[in-house]
């Protein structure tokens, strides 16, 4: 059996990629990860400053307190016909605004903590603790390495052959070579290069292979 083989280019990109923002104006309190190291989804990187949230979530948690029991004294009263109905609905309504208040205050903090949404890899950090951020700055960047894709530009004459879980061979260089899948082919064919994009996906084992890295593409087509 003999196996035509398409050789061509290849860049090595993450398989998820974001820019650590805040979405509020604020001071850095701490920043809780290092440099070029793994997080978990969900572990926290960066607090910023809440000290006002924090006292104002803690008067709002003390008046919705005097609030719950001033609505249970006069549900004890109403049930003895002690108290109006509309005494009653109002101190409910003012305990229910203050639960919202509460709500609002939590999310406001919960604004001000910075959460990793996928597992991955820290990148160069941009700010220190006490530095003062707005909405945009990126404090750093989110890796998902652990596995990677393979993006690849194929002319179109190749258009026919080339489908979707295909094998291929990637070679970085003569020491590593990795099989993988074909996941995506773009139904487009680009005008003025006349080629269509293809990406592939490989595990990254023990995080040898970097984003970024120009690679070899060895596709097997048919057999002949």
């Amino acid at each position: 059996e003999v196996f035509d083989v398409l050789e061509i280019p290849g860049s090595v990109l993450p398989n998820e990629s974001i820019k650590v923002t805040s979405v509020v104006s604020e001071k850095i309190k701490k920043i809780l990860f290092n440099e070029g190291k793994s997080v978990k989804k969900n572990q926290l990187l960066v607090e910023l400053v809440d000290n006002e949230e924090q006292a104002q979530l803690s008067q709002a948690q003390a008046e919705f307190e005097e609030a719950k029991l001033n609505y249970n004294r006069a549900k004890q009263l109403a049930k003895k016909g002690n108290i109006s109905q509309s005494v009653l609905d109002n101190r409910l309504m003012t305990k229910k605004k203050l639960s919202g208040k509460i709500k609002e205050i939590e999310a406001q903090i919960a604004d001000l903590k910075i959460q990793a949404p996928f597992d991955g890899v820290t990148g160069i950090r941009n700010y220190s603790e006490g530095s003062f951020i707005k909405p945009g700055d990126i404090i750093t960047e989110l890796y998902d390495i652990n596995s990677l894709k393979i993006q690849a530009f194929i002319p179109e004459n190749y258009s026919i052959l080339i489908k979707k879980d295909m094998n291929f061979v990637l070679e970085i260089d003569k020491f590593q070579k990795i099989n993988g899948k074909l996941s995506v082919i773009d139904p487009i064919i680009d005008k003025k290069t006349r080629t269509f994009k293809v990406l592939g996906r490989i595990n990254n084992i023990n995080n040898k292979i970097r984003p970024g890295m120009m690679a070899n593409l060895k596709i097997r087509l048919t057999k002949r």
